[in-house]
């Protein structure tokens, strides 16, 4: 494709019109006696860039930009005013008086940094940058949004837009112990390095009333990391390390990593090579285990092994969870049967992922556990749907919050 003609041979000249604006509007200064004008200006413009990180840029790419301002051959240029008697829109030109570039005719173009819309949108960035606020290179790119928007998000106002809240941590200490053991296991990840570590199961509680759980040990290839409801997960092809003759096959898991016992995640050494580490080929691992297919029809960290069965259930929501079910897909499988709107619910099928162990009982979500308390099971009264997400794990996962407002059918 031919270059559009005026427009700079690099990329970004958008941004570096911006640039040149609020340098001849608000930083102009004369040019030294040392310096060719259009040098002078150069080194402001690139100066910027350099902040950005941008790549500089040429005197000539420097005159295509000016060129195309005096062109019009820009977003926010007034296409109504008539052209000057040279055919220019604009009179961006060196003063000899002032020994500094300035717009002649007064003919000046509203040129904002940011457009409305990106202005507008800034509360919305700040919002979703403050969940990952822990993040190293999210911190640095909230430091450095001066040189990027011209604004400092930390001053953004947010009382006309959202702020997004991400769950608080209890304990900040818990908190910073698992960003770094995260930035760690994602050196692992990127050396393709075999790892094993200690790891308390996610829904026991122990490790917070000061006795020392139990803890499994696991030798694994970490491939990737996901965000879920605040907590970090390790997905990773492991081998829980038994004593027995024969220790378990390798599967795909997730670990939550603020579970894992950061004092014994260590790399595994190479037993041919004792002065050295084990390694794994990541791209054979995301292939033989099918990765990319499992995190498409994970719920959100929830991985099902391969030797779970699809099966169809058929619920009824009521009221604001039907509504809500009509706007929003939760579940890939997620279809609609039918709308009552006399009485205001909806009929959904949906196709969940159940255990081959749980196949030969006779529809066990539609039975309850009719066990006392003091046993510890829940009534049916109390929980109606246990044996639900008992039998479909993900469902639990899923439809937890609309638990009061719904109906199994079938």
């Amino acid at each position: 494709m031919a270059k559009t003609k005026n427009t700079s041979a690099l990329m970004g000249q958008r941004l570096r019109i911006r640039i040149i604006h609020e340098i001849i509007l608000h930083e102009a200064a004369p040019t030294p006696q040392s310096l060719k004008a259009r040098d002078y200006l150069l080194q402001a413009v690139n100066k910027k860039l350099e902040l950005r990180g941008l790549p500089v840029v040429s005197v000539k790419t420097l005159e295509a930009d000016i060129h195309a301002i005096n062109q019009g051959n820009f977003q926010e240029a007034d296409l109504s005013l008539p052209p000057l008697p040279d055919g220019k829109r604009y009179d961006l030109r060196y003063n000899h008086l002032d020994k500094q570039y300035t717009y002649h005719q007064g003919r000046i173009p509203d040129i904002a940094f940011l457009d409305s819309q990106e202005e507008h949108s800034l509360a919305f960035l700040k919002g979703i940058l403050a969940q990952y606020s822990d993040i190293p290179a999210v911190q640095r790119l909230m430091q450095e949004s001066p040189a990027f928007f011209n604004q400092d998000l930390e001053a953004v106002d947010t009382r006309q837009a959202f702020l997004v809240h991400a769950p608080q941590h209890q304990s900040l200490g818990r908190k910073k112990a698992m960003m770094d053991l995260t930035i760690r296991l994602l050196d692992h990840i990127k050396q393709q390095e075999v790892v094993q570590f200690a790891y308390v199961e996610s829904q026991k509680l122990t490790h917070f009333t000061g006795t020392v759980p139990n803890k499994a040990v696991f030798r694994l290839y970490p491939l990737c990391l996901r965000l879920h409801d605040g907590f970090y997960h390790l997905v990773a092809v492991s081998q829980l390390q038994s004593k027995s003759k024969k220790p378990n096959k390798y599967i795909v898991r997730n670990f939550r990593i603020d579970q894992i016992d950061a004092s014994t995640l260590t790399k595994v050494r190479d037993q041919k090579l004792p002065h050295t580490f084990e390694r794994f080929n990541s791209v054979e691992q995301w292939v033989t285990y099918d990765i990319q297919r499992k995190l498409t029809k994970a719920i959100g960290v929830w991985n099902m092994p391969d030797s779970a069965v699809e099966e169809e259930v058929l619920i009824r929501f009521y009221g604001w969870a039907a509504n809500h079910l009509m706007v929003f897909q939760v579940h890939p499988s997620q279809e609609l049967l039918g709308i009552n709107t006399q009485e205001n619910y909806i009929d959904l099928k949906f196709r969940f992922y159940t255990y081959p162990k749980f196949r030969a009982l006779a529809k066990p979500h539609r039975q309850f556990h009719h066990e006392g308390l003091e046993n510890g099971a829940w009534s049916s009264k109390q929980f109606p749907f246990v044996d639900l997400f008992e039998r479909f794990p993900e469902a639990g996962y899923l439809l937890g919050k609309y638990v009061n407002f719904m109906h199994i059918l079938a």
